[in-house]
């Protein structure tokens, strides 16, 4: 009975030194393979600003030993800040880096890298403070709705008390980004990962899972698009592709990794085999991690 106890105990203890072993992420070396996972906090002030509530808690994670803290998606262009639901960090002009450099100063403090996780935006799932704005997305007029089944119980409980709760399971109406605008959105986008550079981000985590925009150009359940953005799978994986190059040439000295979703898990949309050949592709283009989500946010 010992005996056993001694092998359970020697397995627990060389798991905890891997664990807590260092390792090298391109040319970034992490004191350990702890890393805070990026949730959307809502701890960020009402224009996007980090507040003293948003530093103190990515600090904490820090203190306790994380060896890289990624924040919740910062929305990284002004089209991008225009459908938040909640509230999310911002990073598209300079007004915002001081708040960011107090950000990663704290978190550096606590001995972490400081991860920036940043995205083009919300697609056909951002919510406007204006109601009668049609969100950008791949394709026009095909919003998201959870079904009530799917959703927690808070907003089922609202809904029998008013009918705007019901904005908590159904997105705005679509339009369709023209291809004009995506390149000017890549290219702000660009330039903000280069403030988020400039302002201690260690690395730029590109936020492409669970149904972010990003997302939504390579699943053909919300790309319908005939143009050279949509269609055919080469065409689908173009918007992700072009973003991963510019951000690897805006920001040459940073790690930079994406976060996409493993499958979509919905019949016709995107499968395993589809999300490993993106993430060879991104690996191609620069990419030193890929980071691993689920979902298609519907």
């Amino acid at each position: 009975m010992k005996k056993g106890g001694e092998e359970k105990s020697t397995q627990e203890k060389v798991t905890l030194k891997n664990l807590t072993a260092p390792i090298k992420i391109g040319s970034f070396k992490q004191k350990n393979r702890m890393v805070l996972a990026p949730i959307n906090e809502t701890t960020s002030g009402a224009n996007g600003e980090a507040t003293e509530q948003c530093i103190a808690y990515y600090g904490a994670r820090a203190k306790g030993g994380a060896a890289m803290v990624i924040t919740g998606a910062i929305m990284g262009t002004k089209m991008a800040s225009d459908f938040v639901w909640g509230r999310n960090l911002y990073c598209f002009h300079q007004g915002h880096q001081q708040g960011l450099s107090l950000l990663t100063d704290r978190i550096h403090y606590f001995g972490a890298l400081a991860a920036a996780q940043i995205t083009i935006g919300f697609g056909r799932m951002g919510h406007s403070r204006d109601e009668h704005m049609l969100a950008p997305a791949p394709t026009a007029g095909l919003p998201y709705e959870i079904s009530q089944e799917c959703d927690s119980h808070g907003p089922r409980e609202a809904m029998q008390k008013s009918e705007k709760a019901r904005t908590f399971i159904i997105g705005q109406m679509t339009r369709e980004i023209t291809i004009s605008e995506i390149q000017s959105e890549q290219k702000e986008f660009a330039r903000s990962c280069q403030i988020a550079a400039s302002s201690g981000f260690d690395c730029i985590e590109i936020h492409a899972p669970h149904g972010y925009i990003e997302h939504q150009f390579l699943s053909p359940l919300t790309n319908k698009r005939t143009d050279w953005y949509g269609g055919e799978w080469r065409n689908r994986k173009r918007f992700l592709m072009e973003v991963m190059e510019q951000i690897r040439y805006a920001c040459p000295g940073a790690m930079v990794g994406v976060r996409i979703s493993a499958e979509e898990h919905v019949e016709g949309g995107l499968t395993r085999e589809e999300m490993i050949d993106v993430a060879v592709d991104l690996q191609a283009r620069g990419a030193d991690y890929i980071s691993l989500s689920d979902g298609g946010g519907y």
